[in-house]
């Protein structure tokens, strides 16, 4: 745990600190004041009350008891080359609109929270990578001054209407509509290390968090296995609501054709439930957008604004981030957007 850090400014001194459970109302006070609306009770309870994997986060207060600004994220376990390590997903990276002339700059108080976060917290929690999906400003902020950079690869935005889309037939495939059940879990992510070399380990810990105690409760699970096989070898993960469907998760081990039938059917499924419209953050990785562009998928604008990136800065002997950002896989599911 890092220690406490005092920070004297013209503006005053300021305080940075660890988080745990005892911030979480001035963590809620600033989110309102970053982001103009208060943080869901349900959405706060399931990501700090009740995630297995915790919130690694520095904080920074002024003075007059304020929280200001604070950086971190959740702390997963992952799978690189077959070896378990634990990186960072960051995410709520906010700043207190009151103080930012005191959080801007390169020696302003933001920028030093981050930089406390990287020098402390992130190698005494056994941190090897840190990567996230900020929006545009943060990203252009993280950038100069924070050694950000574009995950090679990363997600693209694409869509679907359901009057283009292209069904086929999968006969030697059998996907359905289910919860994965535990074992299944496991045996897909080792299988799924020799494809996937770097990627969030989707254990059941995970799957149980991400998908079955989210409030949203609006998640749509299809599986893929041979005709013939009971081995799980895929599975894909739909948020649909309102005639839209968006892919959170997908996740198989490897191999082109399981994925074509895992995405081909859960897409026809859905349009037979009645989903006008399809979307999916795509990886840009081998044969993956081939595969969405074959069923109908285009191109889309991409209406969050942000912009996958990792830190550059290593953190570990265990890795280089350049190196690991050529082979990490990421989706959706490893933040809280949706």
């Amino acid at each position: 745990m890092s220690a406490d850090k005092l920070l004297k400014t013209p503006h005053g001194v300021f305080r940075i600190v660890p988080f745990d459970g005892k911030h979480i109302e001035a963590f809620s006070t600033l989110w309102n004041a970053a982001f103009g609306r208060p943080l869901d009770p349900h959405i706060r309870r399931w990501k700090f009350e009740n995630n297995p994997f915790g919130m690694l986060m520095t904080l920074c207060y002024a003075e007059n008891g304020d929280l200001v600004a604070c950086f971190g994220g959740i702390p997963y376990s992952a799978l690189y080359h077959g070896h378990l390590i634990r990186i960072l997903h960051a995410v709520d990276n906010m700043s207190h609109p009151k103080y930012r002339g005191v959080l801007s700059g390169r020696k302003g108080l933001f920028v030093q929270v981050v930089e406390h976060f990287l020098a402390h917290q992130a190698p005494s929690s056994q941190i090897c990578f840190i990567y996230g999906y900020p929006g545009e400003r943060h990203y252009r902020l993280g950038h100069l001054m924070l050694g950000y950079k574009p995950l090679p690869g990363s997600l693209h935005a694409m869509s679907a209407n359901h009057h283009k889309m292209k069904m086929k037939y999968y006969p030697l495939w059998r996907i359905v509509e289910e919860i994965p059940d535990a074992e299944d879990l496991e045996t897909l992510s080792r299988c799924a290390s020799h494809s996937l070399a770097f990627s969030v380990l989707r254990n059941a810990v995970f799957f149980q968090w991400r998908f079955l105690q989210h409030p949203c409760g609006a998640y749509r699970v299809w599986t893929c296995r041979r005709a013939w096989q009971r081995q799980l070898r895929g599975y894909a993960v739909w948020r649909a609501m309102d005639g839209e469907a968006i892919l959170v998760d997908l996740f198989w081990d490897g191999s082109e054709a399981a994925l074509k039938a895992l995405i081909g059917r859960s897409c026809a499924d859905l349009v037979s439930k009645g989903m006008t419209s399809l979307q999916a953050w795509v990886p840009q990785r081998a044969y993956l957008p081939e595969v969405f562009y074959a069923l109908g998928f285009r191109q889309a604008q991409e209406a969050l604004h942000i912009v996958p990136a990792y830190v550059q800065r290593p953190l570990s002997p265990v890795l280089f981030p350049e190196e690991a950002a050529q082979s990490f896989y990421g989706t959706m599911a490893d933040a809280d957007l949706y």
